[in-house]
């Protein structure tokens, strides 16, 4: 298993690989790169003024504009490769795997949440010619994240 380093964005923290770096980014203050740029990742903790009636709801609205982002683009071919939610003692997590195969682009979004605090990282392999491999390494930090403070 690859070495990983603790990222922490506001209450939520997670692993990612060694030799990841913050990195400026116009679209995100919360941006992290391969050393070799060919990955990266992009955080965003939410904070809703007004609890949702569940975290399943705030999973799929953000789910939602995120899907629609990414499929709207005009000259795009993205497949969805998988799309779970699962719950467990009031937290959802929530996964959107979209794969451009003609333009060998993979976009991973993870949403965790309970109803008014959620985080979404966004994994994007910018030059995805294994699906697989990629799989494999963006399983790790997927599994990783989590809140260090109590939900609401």
């Amino acid at each position: 298993m690859e070495n990983v380093q603790l990222a922490k964005v506001g209450p939520w923290q997670f692993d990612i690989p060694e030799g990841w770096r913050h990195k400026d980014n116009e679209s995100s203050e919360s941006y992290f790169e391969a050393p070799d740029g060919e990955k990266g990742l992009y955080v965003k903790c939410i904070e809703l003024p007004d609890p949702q009636a569940s975290p399943q709801a705030v999973a799929e609205y953000v789910q939602g504009i995120h899907f629609k982002a990414f499929t709207e683009l005009s000259g795009s071919r993205w497949t969805v490769m998988g799309r779970t939610v699962g719950e467990q003692e009031g937290i959802v997590r929530s996964v959107l795997d979209l794969y451009d195969a003609q333009a060998n682009y993979r976009v991973l979004s993870l949403v965790v949440c309970g109803k008014q605090r959620a985080v979404q990282i966004t994994v994007h392999d910018y030059w995805c010619t294994d699906y697989g491999a990629t799989c494999n390494a963006f399983g790790p930090l997927v599994a990783s994240v989590h809140n260090t403070q109590p939900m609401v």
